[in-house]
Formats: structure tokens, sequence, C-alpha cells
């Protein structure tokens, strides 16, 4: 059973580095560049939260999966920010449940941007029904939505 956390922004880097853990694709491909350490990623994810919390209200939340922490969620406004979850934990009903709780946040109708190479997790949320709207070649991002 997935559970959703409200949780500070000094406690999320916990959640984060616990989603990067293990996930060697991150580091070398889906990551805004690559990274010989999990650790190093997580400090990269920090600075650009740091930088959004200074021009938006984030929200932070720890996934939870039983009793363990399993990874993360930011959210701000309508605006799904970042997310993940641990490499071991992605299995179809814990992520069918870990959507349901983003959705349970956010609500039907919201937005994420991600960077272009990060095409799992944009091939995930297309999967879970949000559309691409907008490539950007000069940011390297893809707008995506719920409607």
């Amino acid at each position: 059973m997935i559970q959703i956390k409200k949780i500070s922004k000094p406690q999320v880097a916990e959640a984060i580095a616990i989603a990067y853990e293990g996930d060697s694709d991150i580091l070398n491909k889906y990551h805004i560049r690559k990274f010989n350490e999990y650790q190093h990623a997580v400090f990269s994810t920090m600075l650009l939260v740091e930088e959004v919390s200074h021009a938006e209200k984030l929200s932070y939340y720890k996934v939870m999966y039983e009793t363990r922490v399993i990874g993360y969620v930011i959210v701000f406004q309508e605006f799904l920010y970042s997310f993940g979850i641990n490499i071991k934990y992605r299995k179809p009903t814990i992520l069918r449940d870990f959507w349901l709780k983003i959705k349970s946040i956010l609500g039907e109708k919201f937005v994420s941007i991600l960077y272009e190479n990060n095409s799992r997790a944009i091939d995930w949320l297309k999967k879970c029904g949000m559309k691409e709207v907008k490539q950007d070649k000069e940011t390297h991002t893809v707008l995506l939505t719920t409607n």
C-alpha cells in the first residue's frame, strides 16, 4: 500500500536519494546531465529545487510503501515538479497507486515539464494518461498535461 506524507524541504533530499539509489540509468541517461554517483544527482536536483523554491511555494512529499520510504513528489499549484520511486519498487501495482496519490494531491488537471532526455518519465506520464502538448527546443523540455 502506497502512502504519501507531507515533509519539509530539508527532509526531501533523503527521499530523493532513496528514489535514485541503485538506478544507474538515471545517472547516465535521464537526469539533467550524467553523474558518476547518485549523491551528485541528488545534489543537482536539490539545487534546482532550491532555485524554484524562491519563485514558487513548493510542497514536498515522501512516498512510502508499507513503512519504508521509497521515493518523493514535489509539487506547486497545479504543477507536478519532480517525482521518483526507487527502482526496486517500480512494479505495476505500486506505480498505479503512486499515480493515484499524485492525482489526490494535484487533482485531475495539472501539468508537468520534464527535460526531453528523461524519456522514461515522459513515457510513464503518457501511459498514465498525460498528453505531450509542447516541446521547447531552446530549453530541451517537454510540457505534458492531464487535459
